[in-house]
């Protein structure tokens, strides 16, 4: 279709009058966001038309030029950025104003080929829709996005799931097949050695099966993932479930110490500190504990958790359940009204509470290490809270409500393989050599490389060695570096290691680390360079690594002690991004 150049008034008045075919809505609007699929940004993008666009519709060289100009004029204040190689300017939605208003405004002109929202924009996956007959009845996994985020994985059997709560009907058709074995946290009695799991009143098989009930089986229900190990922790002897703070968190350690990656509870008492003690076990274990909010609808801002994944519970329309505490100590919404899983005898039944909401976010975190299992405890939380959305302000809702779509996304595009390196080379940088050998310090049983104290112009004795390592790739294909070293000092009563980096720009160490050692024992020092890694990879994909020893300054006449300084194993860890 031509389109046709009206007449001017005047050039330097340019509003401008090329007239559009598609006028102020069809292919330019107006603009409505969709959630999840196209979201506004709150920039624009903009193409003007060249002069010689200008002219094949009509207008003489010197308007055509003069249009080109006022528009550019136009947008002038309110660029962001440009890509000239395509005549894109990238502009801001000033406050006030906004997309649709902005893309009429320009587009009216005549000026413009277009004025277009720079759309968020989601990946064109396809919903996995599970065969499980009550699917459907489940109405938190659309919320979620859960059929979106299984395109990425619906959960593997290498990461377990535990449950710290009554038990598990360790019979039932939608949690059998994914059963491990558990333990009874009163008792303190694993299920291998006679402890009892088999649910006493029901509570815990429904929580089971709101994480991980088994999908696409074509029986009942499926959890947020489908593949998962389950492990029952039955915390309560007593009909009603009831349990102390100790048997709970007991079970959740050793739910960790057996494979659980994911574990949470089900049961009040969240402020309680010994949550968070528990929570940083966890963690430093290689997992994450997550604790229910409760259902008194308390404000808990009085207190935020570090390590602990304190969830809150949401209602079908995306509002806080009446009964759900809320505030800036839960960390995360999900899911916990009229929720459809699991029960006792084989059943399936609806329940309510932050105990649902609870496992469904710890499903949720299971799906996310499922996807991505080289991410550490500290990137899953992140990805969690990250991806959650936005359902009201965050002094009630904190972090948002989970979306399982977004966070399987982000899992998926943080994948990545981790390497971990043998020395290449070790070799002395200060103090006198006494013994070892490459073979020294590449195992942890080996008899380490040891040198002897030198003293120098400060007053100082000190011994240093250097370790090269052969990089697996170049620095921009890696997702962190990891060095660790362990290093002990003998005939002396305390001395300070120090950890360093050779930066290949500044041809200089990069300290990173100290550590005080001596004849109690050694020092294990690490460090994760995840930022600027390059200066730290050589063009030949060297990395090396210094530790240096030091027993202190001269003062008032006393020497410092000498000492023997023995790097007894060294090793880097290199993340290949996927």
């Amino acid at each position: 279709m031509a389109r046709t150049l009206l007449t001017l008034a005047a050039l330097s008045a340019v509003t401008l009058a090329v007239a559009s075919p598609f006028g102020a809505g069809g292919r330019f609007g107006p603009y409505i966001q969709e959630k999840g699929e196209l979201e506004f940004t709150g920039t624009m993008i903009a193409r003007p038309y060249l002069p010689s666009e200008l002219m094949k519709l009509g207008a003489s060289p010197s308007r055509a030029q003069a249009l080109y100009d006022a528009a550019l004029r136009q947008i002038k204040p309110l660029t962001l950025r440009s890509y000239p190689e395509v005549n894109e300017f990238i502009l801001k939605v000033p406050r006030g104003d906004n997309e649709n208003a902005m893309s009429k405004r320009f587009m009216g002109t005549g000026a413009f080929d277009y004025v277009t929202p720079n759309w968020k924009k989601s990946l064109a996956v396809a919903p996995v829709t599970p065969n499980d007959p009550m699917f459907g009845q489940q109405w938190h996994h659309t919320v979620m996005q859960c059929p979106l985020g299984w395109f990425y994985g619906s959960g593997t059997s290498n990461v377990t799931v535990a449950v710290v709560d009554t038990g598990m009907d360790i019979g039932h058709p939608d949690l059998r097949a994914a059963m491990v074995r558990g333990y009874n946290s009163v008792d303190r009695l694993p299920q291998a050695q006679g402890g009892k799991v088999q649910d006493i009143n029901g509570h815990g098989t429904h929580v089971a099966g709101d994480a991980a009930a088994v999908g696409n089986n074509g029986v009942g229900v499926c959890g947020v993932g489908w593949g998962f190990r389950i492990m029952p922790i039955r915390t309560s002897n007593e009909p009603g479930g009831g349990a102390s703070g100790e048997d709970i968190l007991a079970g959740a350690r050793w739910a960790v110490d057996h494979g659980a990656k994911v574990v949470s509870a089900s049961y009040t008492g969240v402020d309680d500190p010994a949550v968070e003690t528990t929570a940083q076990y966890v963690e430093a274990k290689g997992g994450l504990f997550l604790y229910a909010a409760g259902n008194d609808g308390r404000n808990l801002s009085g207190f935020q958790y570090r390590s602990t994944i304190v969830v809150g519970a949401s209602d079908e329309a995306d509002r806080k359940a009446g009964f759900s505490a809320f505030g800036r100590g839960v960390s995360i919404f999900a899911p916990g009204v009229n929720i459809l899983s699991t029960t006792n005898g084989g059943g399936f039944g609806f329940a309510s509470g932050t105990s649902m909401a609870t496992p469904v976010a710890n499903g949720a975190v299971a799906l996310i290490w499922s996807i991505s299992p080289n991410l550490e405890p500290a990137d899953v939380r992140d990805i969690l809270y990250a991806t959650a959305d936005k359902i009201g302000p965050a002094s009630t809702f904190s972090n948002g409500r989970v979306n399982v779509a977004r966070a399987a996304a982000m899992a998926y595009a943080n994948r990545f393989s981790k390497n971990d390196i043998r020395p290449a080379s070790v070799a002395r940088v200060l103090g006198t050599y006494v013994s070892g050998t490459l073979d020294d310090v590449a195992s942890p049983n080996a008899a380490g490389y040891v040198l002897q104290d030198e003293a120098n112009a400060s007053g100082e004795r000190a011994a240093m060695a250097s370790v090269t390592f052969d990089a697996p790739t170049a620095a921009s294909s890696l997702r962190y570096l990891e060095p660790t070293v362990t290093v002990s000092a003998t005939n002396t009563a305390t001395t300070t290691a120090f950890l360093y980096v050779w930066n290949t720009k500044t041809n200089r160490w990069d300290y990173l680390q100290a550590q005080q050692t001596g004849r109690s024992g050694g020092a294990t020092l690490k460090l994760r360079l995840v930022d600027n890694i390059g200066p730290y990879v050589s063009s030949d994909r060297k990395v090396k690594v210094g530790v240096r020893v030091m027993s202190g300054y001269s003062r008032g006449g006393r020497v410092p002690d000498r000492f023997k300084s023995n790097l007894q194993y060294a090793n880097l860890r290199a993340a290949i991004k996927s």
